[in-house]
């Protein structure tokens, strides 16, 4: 049975396309952890589908090393596993790599110690200082490693006062707290990015738009951002690589298109002349086979809700939107004189 059932799996799973994993730990009734590994993909028909690919007891701790190590399932499926976008890009440059490490050392000795999270919060109050707690990251996790760097940053007058209260662990050094600050306002928009696509009713008409407009915010040269030049081009390298094809992808062009917030703003123009005769020829398909079937079911409207981003990403996102609004004038405006 298991072998038939793998078999099929296997059948529907797309040869060429992308596959989106989730993962859960859960406790069985017999209070045994397990484990399990879920596949997600469109089919050819735009449709949902998905599949638990493993299945497992997990024993031990459930650190994000041994976590991470689910990955030889996906090898195990044939699937090939891209490499991830931020994580890679921390890992590229030695004083980024280091001022997380550093980070991690911090946030760790308080997480092991109560004695020490009561006389965080003693000096906390002693100063009138915000009461918060410093946030553990997940290796696996980089948006967690963004929330522990805030928060440390946050609690900078606290855990200074700390360390020269008590010798049992390094504060970090004055070029390391300032190297904070432009690590996150790097990847401010990519955590950004990351809540607005997770969002139950974020629509893949924005997966375009997002990952243009990201590109255009790490070409421009920002000064405050000098001390991680390394990781914003190895930001930019990953983010040309993991998203090469997506433009040849008919899903998201598509959405993209026929979406009235975006229409061709960010598509290139080249492309938007053959792209549309393309949406055309689908339409009147689409319109054909409904004649056929006589379906009248109503197709679900846009979303209404309304974003809003304190980012510079949303700068650069804006300037794309206008500048092809412009561009659309201009033609009308030429067209009008002839």
């Amino acid at each position: 049975m298991y072998a038939k059932c793998r078999e099929a799996i296997q059948k529907s799973l797309p040869r060429n396309g992308f596959i989106s994993c989730t993962t859960d730990i859960w406790s069985s009734p017999s209070n045994k952890a397990v484990i399990s590994l879920t596949g997600h993909w469109l089919d050819e028909n735009c449709a949902r589908q998905h599949a638990i690919l493993n299945s497992c007891e997990f024993p031990g701790s459930h650190t994000g090393e041994r976590i991470g190590k689910i990955h030889g399932i996906l090898v195990d499926w044939n699937i090939p596993v891209s490499s991830l976008v931020v994580l890679d890009a921390l890992d590229s440059q030695k004083a980024v790599r280091d001022l997380i490490a550093e980070s991690r050392n911090i946030v760790t000795h308080f997480n092991h110690s109560p004695l020490a999270c009561d006389k965080l919060l003693e000096i906390q109050k002693r100063y009138e200082l915000t009461e918060h707690k410093l946030v553990q990251d997940i290796r696996t996790r980089w948006n967690s490693t963004f929330y522990m760097l805030q928060r440390l940053k946050d609690q900078r007058p606290a855990v200074t006062y700390y360390t020269g209260e008590f010798n049992s662990i390094k504060n970090l050094s004055e070029w390391e707290w300032n190297l904070i600050s432009p690590v996150l306002e790097l990847l401010g928009p990519f955590e950004e990015i990351t809540r607005l696509i997770s969002n139950e009713d974020s629509c893949i008409s924005k997966v375009i738009p997002y990952v243009i407009a990201l590109r255009s915010y790490l070409e421009k040269p920002i000064k405050k951002q000098k001390s991680v030049e390394a990781t914003k081009d190895a930001l930019l390298r990953n983010m040309k690589s993991q998203f090469r094809l997506i433009l040849q992808e008919s899903v998201f062009t598509y959405a993209t298109v026929v979406d009235p917030r975006f229409k061709f703003n960010f598509i290139p123009e080249e492309e938007r002349a053959p792209l549309k005769d393309q949406i055309i020829a689908e339409i009147t398909e689409c319109s054909q086979d409904a004649v056929r079937t006589s379906d009248d079911s109503p197709l679900p409207g846009p979303s209404s809700a309304n974003e809003l981003g304190s980012s510079g990403f949303w700068d650069c996102f804006a300037e794309i939107g206008a500048k092809q609004h412009e561009v659309a004038n201009q033609t009308l405006s030429d067209k009008s004189r002839v």
